[in-house]
């Protein structure tokens, strides 16, 4: 059940890395180039930039990990992460390494920006549900709470956008 674990691990830590650190370096120039706090369309643009960008930053890593994955199943040896790499680049040169780039970040941008959209108005919601616009008090949310928001969050971006992950997987593999 763990088999190719190291390969997305290696790939999902810097990507989220990366994506957490630069939504908030683009919602916050959004916030200081419109002079005013973020709302539901700057999270959306600072989520859909993070998402490219750390999409960009990591994706070979993304297809090493799909082609390692797709190569464990149909076939009996199996290809270390170094040997996958040698044979992708002897396969199809650099160029192998950002198959399916297009279809990925055409559903990355929207699914980011989707779900750091929704997860950042789902909290301000919860935070300021019940308080009167004369005295709007922001609490902090409890873990619970930022867990229902992040479930809420990822199953709307991901409902929306799945047909471009088919895709994207089906251009990496093959």
């Amino acid at each position: 059940l763990w088999r190719g674990n190291s390969a997305a691990v290696a790939r999902d830590v810097p990507y989220a890395a990366i994506l957490f650190c630069t939504f908030s370096v683009y919602e916050e120039a959004l916030e200081v180039s419109r002079d005013r706090p973020s709302s539901v369309g700057s999270r959306l643009l600072a989520g859909s930039a993070a998402g490219a960008t750390a999409t960009c930053l990591t994706y070979p890593l993304d297809v090493i990990r799909a082609r390692l994955a797709a190569e464990s199943i149909s076939s009996p040896v199996r290809l270390g992460y170094a040997q996958g790499v040698g044979e992708l680049f002897k396969q199809g040169g650099p160029g192998a390494f950002f198959n399916g780039l297009r279809p990925t970040l055409l559903g990355i941008v929207p699914y980011s920006g989707l779900s750091f959209a929704a997860f950042e108005t789902i909290k301000t919601w919860m935070r300021t549900r019940g308080a009167t616009t004369d005295a709007l008090v922001e609490r902090e949310l409890n873990g619970l709470e930022r867990f229902a928001a992040g479930a809420a969050a990822g199953a709307f971006a991901q409902t929306l956008t799945y047909p471009l992950t088919v895709v994207r997987r089906r251009m990496q593999v093959h």
